[in-house]
């Protein structure tokens, strides 16, 4: 995690309470992490999901959605980092690269999906598939 390119610690991670809602980030609760000195952080499994069915796909095609919410320590609220988006039928890990001062304006990394509103998203993720599924 960067913030105006020297890492970000002591940012809040958090998963968004209602990923769901055009504001998935408004109600996050107690952060699930803090990132290191050297900007790094690990959010262990996720659980906070919302699920959604595509109408071009089979009931077997659900997906998860979670929002990775991030809070510089100045900060009051916290800012949408990522939506993720996955099948449910196998794990996944995530690599998440954030650059709090700019956003992603790059593009989205191949995990992730446009925010509501147009809401700048300040995280890249990319998906792996992991051995174990």
């Amino acid at each position: 995690m960067l913030d105006h390119g020297n890492p970000g610690s002591g940012v809040e991670i958090f998963l968004g309470a209602k990923p769901g809602t055009n504001h998935p980030c408004s109600e996050v609760g107690e952060p699930v992490q803090v990132s290191a000195v050297d900007g790094s952080f690990r959010v262990p499994a996720v659980s906070k999901t919302v699920l959604s069915q595509s109408l071009l796909n089979p009931p077997s095609r659900t997906s998860s959605i979670t929002a990775i919410c991030v809070r510089r320590p100045a900060d009051r609220e916290a800012q949408i980092g990522a939506l993720l988006w996955m099948f449910i039928e196998k794990p996944v890990s995530m690599s998440v690269s954030c650059e709090l001062s700019v956003g992603m304006a790059g593009g989205m990394g191949n995990g992730q999906l446009a925010s509501p509103l147009g809401q700048a998203q300040l995280c890249r993720a990319n998906r792996a598939p992991q051995d174990n599924a």
